[in-house]
């Protein structure tokens, strides 16, 4: 009996070790399982933090990206149709037979054209201080006074007077804004970009050249000669391919932005 009893207890025992190491086992299987839990929730969030990053300023560029080649487009089809209706005005397409009935509705898709651009070009610095927005906005209504004006060429509402005062009112604000952009750029202290300082320079002579003939015409209204139109003519056209040039400084500023240049000044000791 002693014997018997003394078996039980070693069997009991037996089991009883055995039910710890088991339960030993499973609590560090689960000590490993909340590690390894622990340890991924770090690396989940963080790459889900990248993920959300990386997509909003992708999706920024692409509609950057966007935003500057419609307004590069419409640069191009301002000039282009600058260049057509100045090209009737003058003497050897004015009187032509074959030329269109209402020729100067290319000023008018110009006009359309370039407050596009300037609507693009406002949305852009949305996010800047109120003072640009303001000087930005002065080309919108230098785009304005361009497309109001253009109807005044048309034959059943022909007053030149009118449309050359318009113009000159819009070449105004236009030639106020780009000086702004111009100072803008030479008063900051780090280098500059070439191409857009161009493309900023060659739109103020144009706008300046558009000033000059308009005003040509306004002046000379009441007893313009032939020569005189061709002049003024001349100089409109002189004025829509330097826009033209002036778009292509644009479209390489856009995809050569890294080009850059420093004006340095050195004072010579006496």
């Amino acid at each position: 009996e002693e014997n018997a009893a003394a078996e039980k207890d070693k069997t009991t025992e037996g089991k009883g070790d055995n039910s710890n190491e088991k339960k030993d086992d499973i609590e560090v299987k689960e000590e490993k399982q909340e590690t390894r839990r622990l340890r991924s929730k770090p690396q989940k969030t963080r790459s889900s933090k990248k993920e959300e990053s990386t997509t909003p300023r992708q999706e920024n560029k692409c509609c950057s990206l966007a935003l500057e080649i419609i307004c590069t487009s419409c640069l191009y089809i301002m000039s282009i149709f600058f260049l057509c209706g100045s090209t009737f005005l003058h003497p050897s397409t004015y009187f032509d037979p074959n030329r269109p009935d209402e020729p100067f509705v290319f000023w008018t898709l110009g006009a359309i054209a370039y407050l596009t651009t300037t609507s693009i070009e406002i949305y852009k610095r949305r996010g800047k201080k109120g003072l640009e927005i303001a000087m930005t906005s002065l080309a919108l209504g230098g785009g304005v006074f361009w497309l109001i004006g253009t109807i005044f060429v048309y034959k059943r509402t022909n007053n030149v007077t009118a449309w050359s005062i318009l113009w000159i009112l819009g070449s105004l604000l236009n030639l106020a804004s780009i000086t702004y952009g111009i100072v803008t750029v030479f008063m900051k202290n780090a280098p500059k970009p070439l191409f857009y300082t161009i493309s900023l320079g060659l739109s103020w002579i144009a706008n300046l050249l558009l000033l000059a003939g308009v005003s040509h015409i306004l002046k000379e209204n009441k007893s313009l000669s032939t020569c005189e139109v061709s002049n003024a003519a001349g100089v409109l056209i002189s004025a829509a391919v330097v826009y033209l040039v002036h778009s292509v400084f644009h479209t390489l500023a856009i995809f050569k932005g890294g080009v850059l240049f420093s004006i340095t000044v050195t004072i010579a000791a006496s």
